[in-house]
């Protein structure tokens, strides 16, 4: 047989082979499990928008006016006043929520019904946050930004270079940012828009998401993802499809979204695609959840997706709206749900004496702990607190004091430490449940009625003076300085109030507390106060006293003055060898 014939043979055999194989019976490999599953939605209509409260109270929205609700189980439809598409949801608590859409299309939830609310506009809108309940930012087309103040929606729009705005996010009122379809950026101080720098803007822009001031993410509809670290914007190109949605719990814990089945997650230092067991390249248009184990992506066809087990290892966050603004709830265990602010009235007991409840009461549950479990719940206020603040809760129909439950951390914020069936859990029982309605109560001078029999009369107390010891501004005296090199912060203390007063006045340093000094000022004057950190790895860092950024500065691995020396010596060292060589060549010569 020549060599052309055994070729031929060879080929035949790996013909017949080749069709014969399929017709063995072999055994289908194992499917690894998908990190998303999706949920029964009970609808076809695409889903643009979700947001909730709690893993138990989670709204959708979508196509038509649909309006989705979970309540911890199932997903139930829940009856819309308004058929025109929904495109955004956002809320201060269960019983605070908005809803924007198509041809100005606002709607509000009180915790019974869903109303149509009078926005102003007919254009489309498709974004929508707040940072409390009496404030709310929606924006849409045709460069409309609108503002809820608590009584009526206006417009705050000024003449932007945009046609159009996609999505809105911010940390307080004076700290809002709005991207746009023509990739723009732009961020509200309070009283005026101006233009944010992200370097060089590909698409348009879709979503916005960050976990504070400093750590920001921008998605776009080409598949990059800008990232603001405090200092300045970076940007990574991590899909070929367009991105839609962005949330997460932390700057190390981040969620994105987008079309064709694009889920992806980042650390903090490494984004990693995730896996859905959806049925076809779903257009996944938001993204929302409780913790980083309990997380919720809405789509088109009605698609719901959910990643995790739950919250019930904890740590679990919530917010709720007052009227001095939103106050945050971080626990580190258990299942934070329930969350709502409520007045004193509303219940069966009386505000102690010579106090006010400045925020209400915050009711709330801790659920999935261990029976006689303790639980760490760190709480975060819009505004600072006195020095004699109290903490008070409502336990079978009386207030009982449980300030020696609370720590202060800073001006802002307090830790609750309540065990499970111990002082504070109104439920009296290690059930592996904390129930818990209370707040913190602040001294006044207000008039006081005392009553006996049919008699009542009113005592008119002298009014308290009190000092209001503060932070007002803060600075460093160097934005670089090399490994080890002292910075200098100054900060402005002033006392507004009407006592001399004394106050610990904290230094952070990249969120972390640095350094504490006691002032006392003196009622109605100011003095500075000075601090000195330093830094020995290279990187850049943040400062802040109290409340207020000082800025931040840069160690460079080398300093400039150590780069002069290094640099007057190599000049030196070749001035030397060109004398060397000068004098050898005149020798040779």
């Amino acid at each position: 047989m020549n060599k052309f014939s055994r070729l031929l043979s060879v080929l035949l055999i790996a013909v017949l082979l080749a069709t014969a194989f399929p017709m063995i019976s072999m055994p289908a490999p194992a499917q690894a499990a998908a990190d998303w599953t999706t949920m029964n939605s009970g609808t076809f209509r695409a889903l643009r928008g979700i947001w909730g409260s709690a893993s138990n109270d989670v709204w959708a929205v979508g196509g038509e006016g649909t309006i989705l609700h979970y309540n911890g189980s199932t997903w139930a439809s829940v009856t819309s006043p308004d058929s025109t598409t929904l495109t955004g949801v956002w809320g201060s608590s269960s019983t605070n929520v908005f809803a924007v859409g198509w041809n100005g299309t606002i709607i509000h939830w009180d915790g019974n019904t869903w109303s149509t609310m009078t926005s102003g506009t007919s254009r489309d809108l498709y974004g929508v946050w707040g940072d409390s309940a009496n404030s709310v930012f929606a924006v849409g087309g045709s460069q409309t930004v609108l503002h809820w103040n608590g009584t009526t929606w206006s417009s705050v729009f000024t003449s932007l270079e945009e046609t159009s705005f996609n999505a809105v996010w911010g940390t307080a009122y004076n700290n809002v940012y709005i991207i746009g379809a023509g990739g723009n950026v732009y961020r509200w101080n309070g009283s005026t828009w101006s233009a944010v720098d992200i370097g060089a803007s590909f698409s348009g822009l879709s979503a916005i998401w960050g976990s504070s001031a400093t750590d920001i993410y921008i998605a776009d509809d080409s598949g990059t993802v800008w990232h603001y670290n405090g200092t300045s914007w970076n940007w990574l190109i991590l899909s070929s499809a367009p991105l839609n949605g962005l949330w997460g719990t932390s700057a190390s814990d981040v969620f994105l979204v987008g079309n064709n089945n694009v889920v992806q997650h980042s650390d903090g230092s490494n984004w990693t695609g995730m896996s859905t067991d959806a049925a076809y390249d779903a257009y996944i248009c938001g993204v929302w959840g409780q913790c980083s184990t309990d997380v919720f992506a809405v789509g088109d066809g009605g698609l719901i997706l959910h990643y995790g087990s739950g919250c019930t290892a904890g740590p679990s966050r919530a917010s709720v709206g007052t009227k001095l603004g939103e106050v945050t709830f971080t626990t580190d265990a258990g299942l934070i749900g329930s969350l709502l602010n409520v007045k004193i009235a509303s219940t069966k007991c009386a505000t102690p004496a010579g106090y006010d409840f400045p925020y209400g009461l915050f009711s709330f549950n801790i659920t999935g702990l261990t029976n006689g479990q303790t639980v760490r719940t760190t709480i975060k206020f819009p505004r600072r607190l006195p020095n004699n603040m109290k903490y008070y809760k409502c336990i079978d129909n009386k207030m009982v004091d449980c300030t020696s439950l609370i720590t202060r951390l800073d001006d802002y914020t307090l830790v609750l430490r309540i065990t499970d069936g111990g002082l504070g859990d109104s439920d009296h029982s290690a059930n592996g449940a904390i129930v818990d309605p209370g707040g913190p109560v602040e001294p006044v001078s207000a008039a006081q009625v005392y009553g006996q029999g049919t008699i009542s009369t009113t005592v008119q107390q002298a009014p308290v003076s009190l000092p209001s010891v503060s932070v007002k501004s803060a600075s460093l005296s160097s934005t670089r300085v090399g490994p080890g090199e002292a910075v200098t912060v100054t900060a402005n203390v002033a006392n507004t109030g009407t006592a001399n007063g004394t106050s610990s006045i904290k230094v952070y340093v990249n969120g972390e507390v640095d350094t504490t000094q006691g002032v006392t000022v003196s009622s109605g004057s100011s003095t500075p106060v000075t601090f000195t950190v330093s830094r020995n790895e290279p990187g850049t860092y943040d400062v802040y006293v109290g409340g207020i950024s000082a800025g931040s500065f840069t160690v460079d691995q080398f300093t400039p003055q150590t780069i002069l020396i290094i640099s007057a010596a190599l000049v030196f060292f070749a001035f030397v060898i060109g004398a060397i060589y000068m004098v050898r060549r005149k020798q040779a010569l």
